[in-house]
Order: structure tokens, then C-alpha cells, then sequence
């Protein structure tokens, strides 16, 4: 095996560059460095670990090399948190993933706290899709993250519970105004009790990417009902979604934990409020939960993080009743 953290280091950033130059810049070692680094690695163990062209990507036994290296990597990083906690020392560093949208959302209200708990405490947070977390979860490029529970069913996770969230519509005020002029405002109230997406098909539409979670439990029934809705554009970023239906580009859907935002907006802008209506005739849930790695060893400040990320959600519903 590699006879240094260096060397697994070197390694891991290898395989996950597209070229030495682009590793070399990453590790800040000179190019022939990393290339004499390759040569006398593969040399070592009489095999061929990268491939060269058309760029650079692992081998068979490459990949089998980096399932180990990454094995003790996650070992090393569990002893380095036991002994820290042992010398009563909190300080470290945590890798945590969010989705882009929920990512604005809890950061603000979680680090702050995080800091006067534990100042020697890192966070070192990413922003991406839900699958893209759940890779780099696996892979033991990150400790925690926050995903929807139908990522997180896999059997080297284990996760905590967060939040079950409905999905809403969201309208704003002129919109109704124009798409429902014989009906605003008396009128309006029985969208309430539900609103039925056949009376929304000519209004515009903001709308997530398909494969969301929203567009997966929306679509199948938007076909079976045979209803079309006008998307004027499609975004990952659900908290662009509420400014932008504020705007009245178009209405959108709002998933529960966003609420607080809705509120927020309504107080910027009191003469044109958002609606929110629950929707009419469709099941729409989502569980979000926390989620590390089953073996991984999670530092005192790991759980604290989920703590108050579970807070901060229990807190932000409980403000809206």
C-alpha cells in the first residue's frame, strides 16, 4: 500500500482530475513531480492505474486502488475525530452538502450558531443536486448532507429525519389579477381548499428541472390529466422560483420549507403578495433528512450540526402558524 498520506492523497486528487497539469495545480507540486510520482507508483506494483488519453482516467486496478485508499481515509479521518474528542479539543472539519436552494436557507441560520458553540470548527460546504450529494456521500467526499429521503435509501447511509414537506402553489397577486379577473378577489378563496392545475393552464410557469423530485410527483398526473403547463423557463434553484413568481414571471410550486421565504417576500413587497394554495386531487410529499456514511465515525460538532439544522426547520414552520 502507499507509504504516506501524501501519496493517498495524491492519488485521490488524481482520480478525480482530468488531466496531471489540472492535479498538479490542485496539489501545487510541479507536473514532473506528479508525473515521477504516477511513473514509480505503477512501477511499484507492476500495473497501469491511469489512463492517459484522451484524458485522464483510472484503470480497473486504478479503481481498486481508489476504493482502498478511500477506505483508509475514512478510517484515519475516525481516529483523527475519536482522539480530538478524547483531548476535549472540538475543533475539526466538516464537509457538508446541501441542495442549491436549501443551501441559502440553512447556512445563515446554522452557522452562526455553529461558530459560538464550537469557533474551531470548519465548515466546508458544497451546493449541488441531491444525486450528485448522494455520489459524493459514498465516496466519502463529504460528511453530511441534507437530501431528500429517496436518495438517502441506500444501505451504507444512516440518516435522521428532518422534515415531511407538502408541495404548494405559488401565485402572486397581479397574476391572479390577469388570469382571473371575474374571480378576484371573492372569489379566490375556494383555491384554499385546493387549487386544480386545469384552471392554471394559461398562466406561465416556473418550473424545476424534470428529474426533481416536484416535476416526478407533478408530471405523471399533469399526463394523466392532460394538462399542459406553460413553462417559460426551467431552474434547479427553488429559491430563484419565489423571487421570480414575485416578479410575476410566473406562478411556481413551493416546497414547504421555502415557506418562510414566501413570508419574507410578502413583507418586502405588501402590494403584490405571493398565494400560496395547496393543490387540489394530487399527493405531493417530500421527507428530507440528514445523512452520513453508516462507518464513518461523526464528531460531537457533526451532530450539533444536525441539530440545529433540525431546529432551524421546526423553527422556521412553527414561525408560520
Amino acid at each position: 500500500m502507499l507509504s504516506s498520506f501524501h501519496d493517498m492523497r495524491y492519488f485521490i486528487v488524481l482520480s478525480r482530475s482530468k488531466s496531471i497539469s489540472e492535479a498538479a495545480e490542485t496539489l501545487h507540486i510541479s507536473h514532473q513531480s506528479l508525473s515521477k510520482y504516477i511513473k514509480n507508483l505503477e512501477q511499484r506494483y507492476q500495473t497501469t492505474f491511469f489512463n492517459r488519453t484522451p484524458h485522464l482516467t483510472l484503470t480497473e486496478t486504478g479503481c481498486a486502488m481508489l476504493a482502498s485508499l478511500q477506505e483508509i481515509a475514512r478510517i484515519e479521518g475516525n481516529l483523527h475525530n475519536q482522539l480530538r474528542e478524547l483531548q476535549e479539543s472540538p475543533a475539526g472539519t466538516l464537509r457538508l452538502g446541501l441542495p442549491e436552494g436549501r443551501f441559502r436557507i440553512v447556512l445563515p441560520t446554522v452557522l452562526p450558531q455553529l461558530l459560538a458553540n464550537y469557533p474551531q470548527v470548519k465548515i466546508e460546504a458544497e451546493a449541488a443536486p441531491a444525486y450528485t450529494l448522494q455520489k459524493k456521500l459514498l465516496k466519502n467526499e463529504l460528511d453530511l448532507v441534507l437530501i431528500d429521503k429517496i436518495y438517502s435509501q441506500v444501505p451504507q447511509f444512516r440518516t435522521w429525519s428532518v422534515m415531511e414537506e407538502n408541495l404548494y402553489l405559488l401565485v402572486s397577486d397581479n397574476l391572479l389579477k390577469k388570469y382571473f379577473p371575474d374571480m378576484y378577489p371573492d372569489r379566490l378563496q375556494r383555491f384554499q381548499k385546493g387549487a386544480d392545475l386545469r384552471e392554471f393552464t394559461e398562466m406561465p410557469f416556473v418550473l424545476n428541472h424534470p428529474n426533481a423530485i416536484s416535476r416526478k410527483l407533478l408530471d405523471p398526473w399533469l399526463a394523466e390529466h392532460g394538462v399542459q403547463l406553460k413553462s417559460v423557463i426551467e431552474l434547479a434553484q427553488l429559491d430563484v422560483h419565489i423571487l421570480l413568481t414575485a416578479q410575476d414571471y410566473g406562478a411556481s410550486f413551493c416546497w414547504g420549507m421555502y415557506l418562510p421565504s414566501v413570508r419574507i417576500a410578502n413583507k418586502l413587497n405588501p402590494h403584490n403578495i405571493l398565494h400560496v394554495f395547496p393543490l387540489a386531487d394530487i399527493s405531493a410529499c417530500n421527507q428530507v433528512v440528514l445523512a452520513s456514511l453508516r462507518n464513518r465515525y461523526l464528531p460531537s460538532y457533526g451532530k450539533a450540526v444536525c441539530r440545529l439544522i433540525v431546529q432551524s426547520y421546526n423553527g422556521a414552520m412553527d414561525s408560520l402558524k
